[in-house]
């Protein structure tokens, strides 16, 4: 398999501010399922050159030697899958017991796995960096990749979460304009991530006014003269803002502004919070059958062989049967099927399977339909782009 690769100008703490602005922003406090990106080996002044995308799934020994072969000074791998290789999942672990409940000293065989691989990488001048797992509830994770799918094959009328919740902080931005400068901003924040609510973008509310400011010494005013007091036709113009894209939009602001010295305000909203979810129910105008949905996922980009052949189905219920609403998930755990279930949903679609997600979907008489890994090639050209626009 081919490196997945983005050229990168910058330091590591450059990457890392970039990756946080791309994927959700986890609350610090409270701890909880979920963790934001962070460096597993490398100096935040280091040099990036190269940044090397890995799911991490299927690292076994020979994509690991592959990977290490092609690794150069200044490339810095970012990987999506780290479960068990991380301090809080044991790899600090000094000691355990063996299969005979005798005491063994030294880290364990998955531990040392995983400190090899990150001396290996330091050894060839390189640098590690977890995506922490926010990506799952990311718009251009595995549910997000699922749901998009479908919909360009299935008319979908509503996808919205329904677990696996990940609640990112909500900022309204405030900024006064002059008239006929407030689309520009407008568009300008926007194409920033400001104003994106559902299914729509660019939503904000302006209410004209009249602004008062009096150019001193040294000022270039764009409107007015020095010394003497000025009012201006201006609009207040708002907008709702995530956390990740706080800062991107605020720069773009202050660029499209015509202003010297821009008067706005940024407010950490306690009412609100932008909920996303690893588990979404996909509702359809009409109702569809799994061999439809089936079919959609058959398109998902990929070899040949993937993309046209087994995607397991499996269930009690008649494999035509129409459904109005289905669950899309990473994976398919007791949780997810619970979700689905109390969704009423017609099929729970998944890329990873666990053990009691089978047991509990027979039991409960939901179908599942497994999409296959080809979804985590999607996530990371989807990473990879947003790395390349900055």
């Amino acid at each position: 398999m081919a490196l997945r690769c983005v050229s990168f100008k910058g330091t590591l703490a450059t990457l890392m501010s970039t990756l946080r602005r791309i994927l959700p922003h986890a609350p610090v406090e409270g701890g909880g399922r979920w963790r934001n990106p962070r460096i597993l080996w490398g100096r935040p002044d280091a040099s990036v050159r190269r940044v090397i995308l890995e799911d991490g799934i299927d690292l076994t020994h020979e994509r690991k030697l592959s990977l290490l072969g092609e690794l150069q000074p200044g490339d810095c791998l970012v990987m999506l899958e780290l479960s068990g290789m991380l301090a809080e999942d044991g790899l600090a672990a000094p000691a355990g017991f063996d299969v005979e409940d005798r005491w063994v000293e030294g880290p364990s065989p998955s531990v040392e796995w995983t400190l090899e691989l990150l001396r290996d990488v330091s050894r060839l001048g390189g640098l590690v960096v977890s995506a922490g797992n926010t990506w799952e509830a990311w718009e251009g994770g595995p549910s997000g990749v699922l749901a998009q799918v479908i919909r360009e094959s299935l008319p979908v009328s509503k996808a919205y979460p329904i677990g696996g919740f990940l609640r990112e902080k909500a900022y309204k931005v405030v900024v006064f304009v002059p008239r006929g400068h407030e689309d520009a901003v407008r568009d300008a924040m926007a194409r920033e991530g400001a104003g994106h609510i559902g299914n729509y973008s660019h939503c904000t509310f302006q209410a004209p006014g009249q602004g008062t400011f009096m150019p001193l010494e040294g000022s270039h005013p764009y409107i007015g003269s020095q010394g003497k007091l000025e009012r201006a036709d201006e609009f207040r113009l708002e907008t709702l803002v995530r956390e990740r894209s706080l800062s991107n939009v605020v720069e773009a602001m202050l660029e499209a502004h015509p202003y010297e010295e821009v008067a706005y305000d940024v407010f950490e909203l306690k009412n609100a919070s932008l909920v996303l979810g690893a588990t979404l129910a996909l509702e359809f105008g009409r109702p569809v059958t799994r061999a439809e949905i089936l079919a959609a996922i058959g398109k998902l980009e990929g070899n040949a062989e993937e993309a046209t052949a087994p995607f397991e189905a499996c269930g009690h219920r008649g494999f035509d049967e129409p459904v109005s609403r289905i669950a899309v998930s990473r994976f398919c755990g007791k949780a997810e099927v619970d979700a689905a279930c109390r969704l009423g949903a017609g099929a729970l679609v998944y890329v990873e399977e666990t053990y009691p997600g089978r047991v509990w979907s027979n039991r409960l008489n939901l179908p599942i339909i497994r999409a296959g890994r080809t979804v985590y090639d999607e996530v990371l050209k989807r990473l990879g782009d947003g790395l390349k626009a900055g």
